[in-house]
C-alpha cells in the first residue's frame, strides 16, 4: 500500500490531482468519472491507493491500444449514438414483430441466431420483379394503373398463363419496348451467427414475404437504410439490443438465391474504409471470413471446430464494449449485469474471453 496513512481529501479535485501525480498519468474527465464511480467524499488512504493502482492499470492498457482498436472504438461510439437516436423507430418495429418494445434476446446473439435458424422454412412465395419504363408525367398510382394496362396488352398474345415459361422471358422482353428485365427473387436475411468452424460470422437465410423472417428482413432493411448500417447489424440490434461497429475492411460477393455457399470462382471485393487502421492480416482475415460465410441449413465440407459456449461469446462481446476498462472493474460490471453467470476471479473471465477469441478465424 502507498504510504498515505493520514491523508484525507475533502475536495475531489485535490484528490484527483494527487492520484494523477502519484500514478504519473492523467485521464480525461469522462474516464475519471467512470473510474471513480461509487466513491464519495471524503477520500481516505484506501481510496487513494486503490485509485492510483486503478489509474496505472487503465493507463497501461490505454498505451497498448492499437490505432485499429481506437478507430474501432470511435466507430462503435458513432453506431451507439445512432442507435440511441433511432430508439423510437426500433421500439415500434419490435412492438410489431414481438409484441413488446424490448429486445427478445438481450445481449444473447447466439440465441438470436439459433432462433432465426429454427424458424427457417421452405419458401411458399417469391417476388416477380419486372422493370418497366413508365411515362415521366405520371404519379405513383397513375404509373401502377398504366403499368397494369401495358402488361395486359403485352400478354394478349398468350392463350393462357401456362403458355408463359422461363424460355419465353427473352422474347417477352424483346417485344415490349418498355420492359427492361423480368425475373424472380426471394429476399435474403443477413444476421450474425456461428459458422461451421465455430466462429461468429455473417450468415444468410431465405426470408420470403409473409413469414416472420420476411418481416424481420423488411424492418432490418428499413433500419439499416435510416442509420446507414449494414443489414446484419440492424437485425442484430432489433433482436439483442447490441450494436455492431463496422469493420475497417468491408467485403462483398455476389450470391444466388439459395442455401449454399459459393466457391473460388466468385469475385470477392474488399473495400478499406479506414486505411490508417488496417493491416495486411486484416485484409487476409476479411477475405477468409467472406469465403466461410454460409447460409443456415446449407452444406459445407470443412471440418467443424468445437463450438465455443455462448457465455464465452458474450464475454468476448462484453470486452469489446468496454475498451480500456480494468479487468477488476470489468469483472464487477459483468457480475452485476449477469448475476446468473458470475465469475469468481479476473483470470476466469479472461480465460472465457481468450477461448472465444481463439475460436474466431
Amino acid at each position: 500500500m502507498l504510504d498515505k496513512p493520514y491523508v484525507r481529501y475533502e475536495d475531489e479535485k485535490a484528490f484527483r490531482k494527487a492520484v494523477e501525480k502519484e500514478a504519473k498519468a492523467s485521464v480525461s474527465d469522462p474516464d475519471w468519472s467512470d473510474l471513480s464511480k461509487g466513491r464519495y467524499e471524503p477520500f481516505d488512504a484506501v481510496d487513494f491507493t486503490e485509485m492510483v493502482n486503478t489509474l496505472r492499470e487503465f493507463s497501461a492498457q490505454k498505451s497498448k491500444s492499437s490505432p485499429e482498436s481506437k478507430t474501432r472504438g470511435y466507430r462503435r461510439a458513432h453506431v451507439q449514438r445512432a442507435a440511441d437516436e433511432a430508439r423510437e423507430m426500433v421500439e415500434s418495429f419490435r412492438l410489431d414483430l414481438f409484441g413488446h418494445t424490448h429486445p427478445p434476446f438481450p445481449n444473447r446473439g447466439v440465441e438470436a441466431a439459433d432462433w432465426i435458424e429454427s424458424i427457417v422454412q421452405e419458401p411458399q412465395t417469391q417476388r416477380l420483379v419486372i422493370e418497366v419504363t413508365t411515362p415521366a408525367n405520371l404519379n405513383l398510382m397513375e404509373s401502377i394503373i398504366w403499368c397494369a394496362d401495358y402488361l395486359s396488352r403485352q400478354t394478349e398474345s398468350y392463350n393462357s398463363i401456362t403458355d408463359y415459361d422461363s424460355a419465353a422471358a427473352a422474347p417477352f422482353i424483346e417485344t415490349g419496348e418498355n420492359i427492361r428485365s423480368i425475373g424472380f427473387r426471394i429476399p435474403l436475411l443477413e444476421y450474425l451467427g456461428v459458422n461451421d468452424e465455430g466462429g461468429i460470422n455473417i450468415k444468410r437465410v431465405q426470408a420470403p414475404d409473409g413469414t416472420s423472417l420476411g418481416r424481420l428482413q423488411g424492418y432490418g432493411e428499413q433500419l439499416a437504410t435510416a442509420l446507414d448500417w449494414k443489414p446484419y447489424a440492424a437485425v442484430h440490434h432489433l433482436l439483442t439490443g447490441g450494436v455492431s461497429s463496422p469493420p475497417g475492411v468491408e467485403t462483398t460477393i455476389r450470391y444466388r438465391t439459395g442455401r449454399h455457399s459459393f466457391g473460388d470462382d466468385h469475385k470477392v471485393t474488399l473495400v478499406v474504409s479506414d486505411p490508417g487502421s488496417v493491416t495486411n492480416n486484416d485484409l487476409v482475415n476479411a477475405y477468409r471470413k467472406e469465403k466461410s460465410r454460409i447460409v443456415a441449413r446449407g452444406g459445407g465440407n470443412q471440418p467443424k471446430r468445437a463450438r465455443v459456449s455462448s457465455k464465452s461469446e458474450r464475454v468476448a462481446a462484453f470486452v469489446e464494449q468496454t475498451p480500456g476498462m480494468p479487468w477488476k472493474k470489468r469483472l464487477d460490471k459483468w457480475n452485476r449485469q449477469y448475476p446468473d453467470e458470475r465469475f469468481r476471479t479476473e483470470s476466469a473471465i479472461k480465460a472465457a474471453q481468450s477461448r472465444a477469441s481463439a475460436s474466431r478465424p
